[in-house]
Parts: structure tokens; C-alpha cells; sequence
């Protein structure tokens, strides 16, 4: 495996925040399957936004800036989040509040609005919420109940019951772990605001050198993050994929145009991105604190993934 330079000082600062008790919040599904959590304003209004992993920071819609009192900048940021990296414009929130977790002058990235629904619809997503709004917790997402619990350590969680998938954080705070399938060297990036899992060009190249992208059928939409643009690409299936011992058996991905050097720094670099088709349709914790993920070593409550594939 390559080295990978993890940027310890992140953990120092992004684990300072505690939770007192577990909380619970309640989400609800877009139409790609990618959960939605309610978030309360400096308003007392209560909007829901995507939960994406594959984001540091997290964003709302620029045109909800002035509705939620979001104070602008003169300038922008770069924002690395599930829909790749942008320069976008950037604003402080007076609050933001995620399951009784306070944040005021958050900053947030301000992202165009490009979809096709009436804006001012309360039940269009107003968001996102990346890795800063979950800092220092553990989130246990249970499908079945539509609940996600926040705590603040993953003592409840026994290893035999449950199996542990370590990683290490990226230079945005994703969850990043490095495995071997096909005797090839991969990273894994744990990304919820994927529509569906994926692969790039370079995992392609490294899997079936002899296959061009547009050949791959059938074809799958992938939408990412905030960016309203539906995209369809070629699938291939993975077989008996097993990732340092989570067996996921056969996934079918799209192979896309994702560049390994935004979220991994490293050019030509083969990657696998786990998207909400998996990582939301099974109950799973993702431990913000010590960059990791559990997941049930039984197989009740688990969806097939075939049955996964096939939506």
C-alpha cells in the first residue's frame, strides 16, 4: 500500500465538540434514495438536508441564503463534497442545529440553484450537511425505523455483533480506507451523497484494461451531492467484493469520470466510492471520532445488494 499522509491535526480539532446524551433524529429519502435530515434554522424553521460524508463542510443553496439570515463574504472557497470540488461563494449561518447540536456563524459553502422544482417549496432540500455538523460523534443509521442516533462514542457497539471497517481521514475529513481487490490496491471513500456507488477511469483501466468506458452496459443515472445534473454511465459488477473483511458480495458500479486527485491527492489513483445504494439501505455507524465504520456481521435487517442493483 502507498503511504498516506493523514492530517493528524483534523482529529484534534474536529473530536473537541461532545455529546451529552444520544439523540435521535428522523430522516426521509430524495428520490435517488439519499437521506434527508431535518436541520433547524436561526428562523425555527425546520429544512431538510442531504447527509453527505464525502464533505468537510457543509452547504446550503445560495438561494436560501437570506431566507436562513446567512451573512456573505466578498470572495469564495473551494468546497470538496459528493459533488466534486467547486469554487463556490461562502456566507457565516447565525445556527444551525442538528439534533439539539448547536452551531452559531457556521460557515457554509453557498452552491447555485439549478433544479427544476419552485425554490421556495418547504420540502425542497435546502443543504447539506458534511462532516462539521457531525464532528466529535458516532451516527447509527437504522433504515427500518427511518432514525439516526448520535452519540458520543461507539461503547454500545460489541464486536460480536458488529464488524469494524478502519479508515483514516482525508485532507476534507472524509472517511478514507485503503484495501486490496484483485490484487489491485484501492481507497474506498465512504460517500453518502453518492446516488450509487462507483468507481473512476483509473479503477477501470486497473480491472479491464481492454474495456472503453462507453461500452459498459447497461447504464445507471448517478447524481452527486448538490448538483442537480443527472448522468448516466456504464456499470460493471463487482464480484465477491470483500473489503478488509466486510463481504459485500457482487455490487454493480458506474464507471465515471471521477477525478482520485480531489479527494485523494494522488493522480491516476484507483477508487471506489460507496454511495447511498449501500450505505443507506443497510444499518451501519459511521464513527466521525475515530474516521470508521461498523457494520452488522449478521445478515438481519441487511438489504441485498442484488435487490440494491437492480433499482
Amino acid at each position: 500500500m502507498k503511504y498516506r499522509a493523514t492530517v493528524s491535526f483534523l482529529i484534534a480539532f474536529f473530536v473537541s465538540l461532545s455529546v451529552a446524551a444520544d439523540d435521535t433524529l428522523f430522516f426521509k429519502r430524495d428520490e435517488y434514495g439519499r437521506l434527508l435530515i431535518p436541520v433547524e434554522t436561526a428562523t425555527g424553521e425546520s429544512r431538510f438536508f442531504q447527509f453527505d460524508t464525502a464533505s468537510g463542510r457543509s452547504a446550503m443553496l445560495d438561494v436560501r441564503a437570506e431566507l436562513y439570515g446567512v451573512k456573505t463574504y466578498e470572495g469564495g472557497i473551494r468546497h470538496l463534497g459528493s459533488a466534486g470540488l467547486r469554487r463556490v461563494p461562502v456566507g457565516s449561518v447565525r445556527k444551525l442545529s442538528v439534533a439539539g447540536i448547536n452551531r452559531s456563524n457556521h460557515i457554509v459553502a453557498l452552491y447555485p440553484f439549478r433544479g427544476h422544482q419552485d425554490y421556495n417549496d418547504p420540502d425542497i432540500v435546502a443543504g447539506s450537511i458534511g462532516f462539521d455538523g457531525f464532528r466529535g460523534t458516532v451516527v447509527h443509521v437504522t433504515p427500518q425505523t427511518n432514525s439516526m442516533v448520535l452519540s458520543a462514542n461507539s461503547g454500545h457497539l460489541t464486536r460480536s455483533k458488529w464488524g469494524l471497517l478502519a479508515g483514516y481521514p482525508s485532507s476534507n475529513a472524509s472517511i478514507l480506507v485503503d484495501f486490496v481487490y484483485e490484487n489491485i490496491d484501492f481507497t474506498l471513500l465512504i460517500a453518502t451523497g453518492f446516488s450509487r456507488s462507483a468507481i473512476n477511469y483509473s479503477a477501470l483501466k486497473a480491472l479491464k484494461p481492454e474495456v472503453k468506458p462507453k461500452a459498459l452496459r447497461p447504464k445507471r443515472q448517478l447524481t452527486r451531492g448538490l448538483d442537480a445534473n443527472e448522468k448516466d454511465y456504464g456499470t460493471l459488477k463487482l464480484t465477491n467484493l470483500d473489503i478488509n473483511g466486510w463481504r459485500l458480495g457482487d455490487l454493480e458500479v458506474v464507471a465515471a469520470p471521477i477525478s482520485s486527485h480531489e479527494f485523494l491527492g494522488f493522480m491516476d489513483e484507483p477508487l471506489l466510492i460507496l454511495g447511498a445504494d449501500v450505505l443507506t439501505n443497510m444499518e451501519l455507524v459511521f464513527d466521525f471520532r475515530d474516521f470508521q465504520l461498523w457494520y452488522p456481521l449478521s445478515t438481519e435487517g441487511v438489504v441485498s445488494l442484488s435487490e440494491v442493483n437492480d433499482r
